[in-house]
């Protein structure tokens, strides 16, 4: 991996996502928000999201 390499995909995903992602039980984020879809979220909701930068 290049240092320095931007990231490829950005954006809001749920908190167990990256957890499962990050330990490779989830090969791929799947689900995720732009901030426009983040914003309309309620406050509750919005807890569960958290914003990560990945590359697959």
């Amino acid at each position: 991996m290049k240092k320095d390499r931007p990231f490829r995909y950005h954006g809001y995903v749920l908190k167990y996502s990256i957890a499962a992602y990050e330990i490779g039980e989830q090969e791929e984020i799947i689900d995720w928000l732009t901030r426009q879809e983040y914003d309309f979220l309620s406050e509750e909701e919005k807890k569960d999201y958290v914003y990560f930068e990945w590359n697959e």
